[in-house]
């Protein structure tokens, strides 16, 4: 098996590789939301923040957005990535039978 897969693990690596940062970027970006919650809760709470709150509701809404794509990002590129490998396999295995 892994001779099979490895020429095509490593035509594939760097898709691999970004899509594995991205997915650590959202996970890492997912925790922040509680934080997120809890300073905008406190926020809500005290009468003269509402400068700060405006400012951690565009920070929170900008850190969902950045989420968002690096969601978007890691699985199309897994997907890619897994397509492409799964393509060259069929391949080889039709030439293999083929030739035989």
């Amino acid at each position: 098996m892994r001779d099979l897969l490895q020429p095509h693990l490593r035509t594939e690596s760097r898709p691999m590789a970004l899509a594995i940062a991205l997915a650590v970027l959202q996970a890492g970006l997912a925790l922040l939301t509680p934080w997120f919650a809890g300073e905008f809760a406190r926020n809500l709470l005290q009468d003269d923040a509402r400068l700060a709150m405006a400012g951690l509701l565009l920070a929170w809404a900008a850190a969902l957005i950045v989420q968002a794509g690096a969601r978007f990002g890691s699985t199309y590129l897994l997907t890619r990535s897994g397509a492409g490998i799964i393509a060259a396999l069929s391949r080889r295995l039709h030439d293999h039978l083929l030739a035989l």
